[in-house]
């Protein structure tokens, strides 16, 4: 039989943003050039590649199968065939045939293109009828943070189609940087299937070229930047293991930073005295010579004309009152006034546009749920979750300005305009729910779950309403029930003071599990100042067994009296719609519209207790200082102007004492090759880690303050984004550049308090990204290491650790000190592997467990295997536990697993301590063999392990509740590293979900590395696990960015080779 070829590579864009390099298809014209051989000593083969020659024009490799087998297994009560292929991943996509795919990876120059050509093709199809088993199809849990589980089902197109599949034999991958090498993955598929015909054809051999095409036509001179050879060094195993034509590859490194920072950003920090400012609501500030004087500020030796102020890197204008007729000298009694706004991020988030390049676009749902499209975005969501604090900043010195613009208006009298149009947003961020999958805002007000109709009343406060024309009420829920049977699922019916006007001002009826935004139109004279309250009945519909609602914000456009409320009035307020929610209620002003207007209206404000400030404020960073207005009981009155237009503040100015002088340390002036980033509280734990590591390793170190990069490297504003700015100015500006990363504090994601969970203290942040497909967004420390290049990539080594105070830093410092003056002991050299039960629907973990053990693992490594599997008996049983505990579900259903586990951690101890299973927060398996409780019965401080767990969520470090209910609270992995004198030295350890297939690849990455060489650091192997994962598997790339060190990456451990 004739296999059909594709010359051109399969090129599939994981991130679903952009491609990074072309695709060119090459003919005679690189077959016509000469080659120059291979380097001496070049890597020649590579778990069945071999690099045949290669030059600054192409590569050319061969490669050969090698030893394959069959074995039958059962996929939802069918029999399939599975191909086993050692060193080979497998081409899991959902539904379709999974073939093995074996990878390999070259060293490419910095601006080729590429195109493949394949030259030569040596096939077989193999005797008899084959039927391969399908890709996993994946399911999500019901709950958050519930582990998804594992289907297979045929796409009927493929397994009806007398194509070859995948159709093609060599694939490209999408090249990447791995910090100084720009490299490209290669991807080989040895076998191809025809569904309709049930013959399986073996590629025995391929031979295939990589050609290079420049911009300019031609290599340039220099194909590498100065120094980025010797900036490689902590790389260089992993380089040398990994790329086929390491040699060659060498003259290609150069450094390319990620992404230039924005230049407002870089101006930000200054020599000159800065005061931050934060600022939660709308206003007019006041910041008084006291205040500023308590602060710090040496008020008598200031020049008010040197004082400036910015927000986010943008100037604002300031007015500072001058009451001794001395502009130059600050006196007692004067002060200075700015327009503070509340905190809406759309602006940051714009400066941020990178931040989502590698967010996924898709994320695994239900077959049935009836959901609009969704790509998670950096938006200003993204940025109001972690704080609802804009901060501004008033500097000293230098050149002063921008002050406020003065201009004057006229007294006024009747006739006034008597009203304008304004929007209340109502929401409160109540209720955490990220799976719904319709917009990145993961709170809510609150959930309404019910199998009766039932009745929620929501108020809102409604300042001075007009009693005549339509007020407009809009709103969004989001539904998490449907029934596929039932249309439309969802009723509600919606009252307004339903005591004094009991019929109902509208109802609404939709379908789905999905986001609905709705609008109704009631009667402005059922409005009442002040407190009205929104009644709302969730009506059950016929055919459905209950309905699950989301509530997240409500809208009143209404027209409004020009009176203040709480001595403010803001009026036809720039911006509009899209303000910044927050708790409670906050304005969107919309344009004005008042009854006879004109650039000359006349106005009167009343409701004020003492003398307001106007400002007008159509642009609000350049705020106009108003005067002339008429004061007089309790009411301003003044004819506008075209130079004071309709967008104006009147308010009692608010003074400010939260005001915190900052001295600035300029942390990029000298270079370290390891930065520890740390809240202040725990500096001199830290220190004392930082200077560990320098005497013991001979690395330079520096101790960071994550308030203060916070403070120079975001304008102040609370994200860990500041921590991936000031790393990625430290790579471009240093050199040597640094290389390792420790993220010191615990933390949580309820980062706005609320009620509804724990609130303890936030020391670190968690990164939030949504690459978890199925959880969504999670943490992901690796995003912040990603500087080199467009890739998800890490380019320095990092960690966490989860600390709660400085004892738990010492007593984390003394286990590794105690661990690197011990090393090659004995028993660092042996293995535990833990497996959960094989379970059809995630893995069958003992099988994976045996396989890595064959591979990896020689005769004279002590390996321990406690496998919860009834009737496993495979190994042997000289060295191996067969505890037979079965899948089943509930706390301690091993006690035997439990009490082998814990007694060989105890008394003979192991180096690598291995899971393979079900995860969750606190614990490994569904029958709860090891969880948070068991860490009492450890006593192993002689002993501690490095643990790597192939399973999900138990690095979730970072929910907020304190104590274990229903697998929430502190996580296993953090429990087990901050534990004094016990546990575990460190954590590979995902913080979301996973499936096994992915995680062999991970695991292989990983054990290719620590068997590869000698003594070897942590952050190196794991960043090797990594790229196997981008070269093997792209679309499990989900696992480059969950997985996690816990604790110090830069932590030596003894080769686990044993002669």
């Amino acid at each position: 039989m004739q296999i059909k070829l594709s010359f051109i590579t399969r090129i599939r864009n994981m991130f679903g943003k952009r491609v990074v390099f072309g695709i060119l298809i090459v003919g005679l014209l690189f077959a016509m050039l000469p080659f120059n051989t291979t380097a001496q000593g070049e890597v020649a083969m590579q778990d069945g590649f071999q690099l045949l020659q290669a030059d600054d024009w192409r590569v050319t490799i061969e490669y050969r199968g090698g030893e394959y087998s069959f074995q039958k297994v059962e996929r939802n009560g069918k029999t399939y065939d599975q191909i086993v292929l050692k060193d080979a991943s497998n081409l899991n996509e959902p539904g379709k045939p999974s073939l093995p795919v074996v990878s390999t990876a070259i060293g490419v120059p910095a601006e080729a293109e590429f195109s493949l050509q394949i030259d030569d093709v040596q096939t077989e199809t193999l005797p008899g009828e084959f039927w391969i088993e399908p890709g996993t199809t994946y399911v999500i849990g019901e709950e958050e943070l519930t582990p998804g589980e594992i289907s297979f089902i045929e796409d009927e197109t493929v397994y009806s189609s007398a194509e070859n599949f995948p159709g093609v034999i060599v694939e490209l991958g999408e090249a990447a940087k791995l910090r100084a090498q720009r490299l490209l993955p290669v991807r080989v598929y040895p076998f191809q299937f025809v569904a309709a015909t049930k013959q399986l054809i073996r590629i025995r051999a391929v031979t295939f070229t990589i050609a290079f095409r420049y911009p300019d036509g031609y290599p340039p001179l220099a194909l590498s930047s100065e120094g980025a050879l010797d900036e490689a060094a902590p790389f260089e195993q992993i380089y040398q293991q990994n790329l086929l034509n390491y040699n060659q590859a060498r003259r290609y490194r150069y450094f390319e930073p990620q992404s230039e920072l924005p230049a407002q950003l870089l101006s930000e920090t200054s020599t000159n005295e800065r005061y931050k400012i934060p600022v939660t609501e709308d206003g007019i500030y006041k910041l008084t010579y006291e205040a500023l004087q308590a602060a710090g500020m040496p008020v008598n030796a200031v020049n008010p004309q040197t004082f400036s102020m910015t927000n986010q890197g943008r100037p604002v204008s300031i007015y500072v009152h001058n009451s001794d007729g001395n502009p130059n000298k600050f006196s007692a009694g004067e002060y200075i006034l700015f327009f503070g706004e509340r905190l809406d991020g759309t602006y940051l988030a714009s400066l941020y546009s990178d931040e989502d390049d590698f967010w996924r676009d898709s994320f695994y749902r239900k077959p049935e749920t009836n959901l609009t499209p969704f790509q998670a975005r950096f938006n200003r969501y993204m940025v109001e979750k972690y704080t609802n604090q804009n901060v501004y900043w008033l500097s000293v010195g230098g050149t002063g300005g921008p002050f406020m613009e003065q201009v004057t208006v006229l007294p006024a009298s009747a006739p006034y305009l008597e009203a304008f149009q304004e929007r209340i947003r109502f929401e409160q961020q109540n209720v955490w729910w990220t799976i719904h999958y319709t917009s990145v805002d993961t709170f809510f007000w609150e959930e309404v779950k019910f199998s009766n109709n039932t009745t929620k009343e929501y108020i809102l406060n409604i300042p001075y309403p007009v009693q005549s024309g339509t007020v407009t009420l809009r709103g969004e829920f989001v539904a998490n029930a449907q029934s596929t049977s039932v249309n439309p699922d969802h009723r509600q019916v919606f009252y307004i003071n339903k005591t004094q006007n009991p019929n109902p001002i509208g109802t609404i009826t939709w379908d789905g599990k999905r986001r609905y935004t709705f609008e109704l139109s009631f009667p402005a004279s059922y409005l009442l100042n002040g407190a009205n309250t929104l009644t709302v009945e969730f009506q059950k519909v016929s055919g459905m067994t209950g309905d699950d609602i989301f509530v997240d914000w409500f809208e009143i456009s209404y027209w409004r009296q020009p009176v203040a409320h709480g001595n403010q009035i803001i009026i036809n307020r720039p911006g509009g719609p899209g303000q910044t929610p927050s708790l409670g209620a906050y304005r969107i002003y919309l344009p004005l519209i008042l009854n006879n207007y004109s650039s000359s209206a006349a106005l009167e404000i009343g409701g004020f207790t003492q003398q307001p400030v106007l400002l007008s404020i159509a642009d609000p960073l350049k705020p106009k200082f108003v005067s002339g207005a008429n004061f007089a009981s309790g009411k301003l009155s003044y004819r506008s102007s075209p130079e004071v237009g309709m967008s104006v503040i009147a308010a009692v100015p608010r003074t400010l004492e939260n005001i915190e002088k900052v001295i600035e340390t300029d942390y990029l002036s000298s270079r370290a090759d390891y930065l520890f980033i740390t809240p202040k509280v725990f500096l001199s734990a830290v220190q004392s880690f930082a200077t560990y590591r320098q005497n013991h390793d001979g690395l330079t170190t520096k101790v960071v303050p994550l308030e203060d990069i916070i403070n120079q490297f975001n304008f102040g504003i609370y994200h860990p984004r500041a921590i991936k700015n000031y790393l990625q100015e430290a790579y471009e500006r240093w050199s040597p550049k640094p290389t390792y990363v420790l993220l010191v504090g615990d933390g949580h994601w309820n980062l706005l308090g609320s009620s509804q969970y724990d609130n303890p203290p936030i020391y670190m942040p968690p990164n939030l990204q949504w690459v978890d497909p199925w959880q969504g967004e999670i943490d992901a420390a690796n995003d912040l290491v990603t500087v080199d290049g467009w890739d998800p990539l890490p380019d320095l080594f990092i960690g966490r650790l989860p600390v709660n105070s400085a004892a738990e830093i010492t007593a984390y410092l003394n286990k590794v000190q105690a661990h690197e003056a011990n090393l090659n002991q004995t028993w660092q050299k042996r293995f535990l592997f833990l497996a959960d039960a094989n379970d059809p629907s995630a893995g069958n973990f003992p099988s994976l467990s045996d396989q890595i053990i064959q591979d990896y693992l020689s005769p004279g490594n002590e390996v321990r295997k406690i496998y919860l599997d009834v009737g496993y008996t495979t190994y042997d049983t000289e060295t191996q536990a067969d505890l037979e505990c079965g899948i089943q579900i509930g706390s301690n259903q091993c006690p035997n697993a439990t009490q082998t586990l814990t007694t060989t951690l105890n008394t003979t101890g192991v180096g690598h301590l291995v899971y393979s299973g079900h995860g969750y927060i606190d614990g490994w398996s569904k029958a709860d063999v090891f969880t948070n409780v068991n860490i009492e019965s450890l006593n192993n401080s002689n002993y501690l392990p490095f643990a790597f767990t192939l399973d999900c969520l138990d690095g979730y470090w970072y929910y907020p509740k304190q104590t274990v209910f229903e697998h929430r609270g502190p996580s296993l992995i953090e429990s087990l590293v901050r534990a004094p004198n016990k546990g575990i030295l460190a954590a590979f350890s995902p913080t979301g979900l996973g499936v096994a297939t992915a995680h062999d690849t991970l695991q292989r990455g990983f054990y290719d590395y620590i068997f590869g060489g000698g003594e070897w650091r942590l952050g190196a192997a794991v960043t090797q696990a990594k790229l196997k994962v981008y070269t093997d598997a792209e679309m499990h790339v989900d696992l480059v960015h969950t997985y996690t060190i816990f604790g110090d990456p830069a932590l030596h451990f003894p080769s686990p080779v044993v002669p």
